[in-house]
């Protein structure tokens, strides 16, 4: 993106850390103001930090967001309906029955103008209807024949990794239709050290080796509390015996040093242990050898 676009899209939010080729990548796609309504697939390992990309994107350019959870088709439809009652600002949501219904509706908002409808946890929808794939294929066909000045610009994001592969393989008619194709990836290393606020090498190789570069471990797991020095254990690693736990969230959080305690060292995370080879089995003294 050149520096006077750049200056026509839509600032990232402050609370977005990096990602400006992913943001510009996006900006760039809903706001293309030319004809013709357009699809984009955003893919990538949870956690990596696309939903707050795509409702941030939702939010500046006061497009359509909707969250997919995993439910039967009626109840999804039955949330996605109140969704767009919401949106449009309407006396009542509307009463979908099918996904073609539901699908022309959304589409629909780009009649006037370039219009962000972005349906996050795709592939969760996906499970309990498995045509929903082609139900979308088919109105993008059906809006090049009818509607061509139509500026839906529909996204698709989604962290399951097989199943995204599935949709969005070459052979997808989906894939087919994308015109743009983004994967919010980890950070490296270096971004990672930047991220938590790092500047010791041995810490950031340290902290990089336990989480990586997955930015929500730093809210999820330890709430903001990244580690001050080579020497500095997360606070849920204090129990003797126990497994390191967030306090902000329950869940199990790293231990950034080998902490050393009265039975000994800060015990690994069960979410980082490798699983126990089975033992072998034990035969009966009276049970007769191999032939």
């Amino acid at each position: 993106m050149s520096p006077s676009d750049a200056a026509a899209h839509p600032a990232k939010p402050d609370r977005i850390f990096d990602r400006e080729a992913e943001w510009a990548a996006l900006v760039s796609f809903v706001d293309d103001p030319r004809p013709g309504a357009t699809l984009g697939l955003v893919s990538g390992q949870r956690r990596q930090g696309k939903t707050l990309l795509l409702e941030a994107v939702a939010g500046v350019s006061d497009g359509f967001y909707f969250d997919g959870h995993a439910a039967a088709e009626a109840e999804t439809l039955r949330r996605l309906a109140e969704r767009f009652g919401e949106h449009t600002r309407a006396a009542r949501p509307p009463r979908w029955q099918r996904w073609e219904d539901a699908v022309d509706a959304l589409l629909a908002l780009g009649d006037q103008r370039p219009a962000p409808v972005i349906i996050d946890n795709f592939p969760d929808l996906v499970a309990p209807s498995p045509t929903l794939p082609s139900v979308i294929h088919g109105a993008f066909r059906r809006l090049q024949q009818v509607r061509r000045d139509n500026r839906a610009r529909l996204i698709l994001g989604g962290g399951t990794p097989s199943l995204m592969r599935r949709l969005f393989s070459g052979p997808s008619s989906l894939h087919q239709l994308a015109s743009l194709e983004l994967l919010v990836e980890p950070f490296d290393f270096r971004k990672a050290a930047e991220f938590w606020g790092i500047r010791s090498p041995r810490l950031a190789v340290q902290v990089h080796a336990v989480v990586g570069g997955t930015p929500a471990y730093r809210g999820d797991l330890v709430c903001d509390d990244a580690p001050a020095g080579p020497r500095t254990s997360t606070p849920g690693c204090a129990g003797p015996s126990s497994t390191p736990v967030s306090r902000c969230t329950g869940r199990r959080a790293p231990c950034w040093r080998r902490r050393t305690t009265r039975t000994g060292r800060c015990p690994t995370p069960r979410w980082s242990r490798s699983r126990p080879a089975a033992p072998p089995p034990v035969r009966s003294p009276n049970a007769p050898g191999p032939s």
